[in-house]
């Protein structure tokens, strides 16, 4: 919601989002959390959305049915749920995101590496060097575990 906006207000436009998303006929439910990011989920890993809260802030949780109670996938439902909620939000000022639960395991790809330390040029230096070592032995199914310098 634009800055300024209350959670009350925020809140009421969530509601009304979900009014209208329980229009679609695929939709079995629908969770609204205001102010609060919603429980964590695979989304929520993905795009970080379970850092978010305060007074702006509204997730919508919505469940269709499995995937063999329903004759159109959720790609194309997500579709009319972005055409019937554009509406609502431009008139509310609000930037609405209708995102879909992404396949597969809950990262942005297929492996992922973390690099933690206290010294900056320390992160910089080991990150380069373990995208070297992941670049060089892409595809061969051999990794070394790449060890940061004593003194960490």
């Amino acid at each position: 919601m634009p800055e300024g906006t209350t959670l009350e207000r925020t809140a009421a436009l969530a509601r009304e989002l979900a009014a209208a998303v329980r229009e679609v006929p695929e939709v079995s439910d629908v969770e609204v959390y205001a102010g609060t990011s919603a429980p964590f989920n695979f989304n929520g890993l993905v795009r970080h959305y379970f850092l978010r809260s305060g007074p702006l802030v509204a997730d919508l949780q919505v469940k269709p049915p499995p995937k063999h109670d329903r004759s159109r996938d959720s790609h194309t439902i997500a579709k009319e749920v972005r055409r019937l909620l554009a509406p609502h939000a431009e008139r509310a000022g609000a930037n609405v995101k209708i995102t879909e639960v992404p396949p597969g395991p809950p990262v942005l790809s297929t492996m992922v590496a973390e690099i933690y330390g206290p010294d900056l040029e320390k992160r910089v230096a080991l990150a380069r060097q373990v995208r070297r070592n992941l670049r060089d032995h892409a595809g061969s199914g051999r990794h070394r575990l790449v060890r940061p310098e004593a003194g960490w």
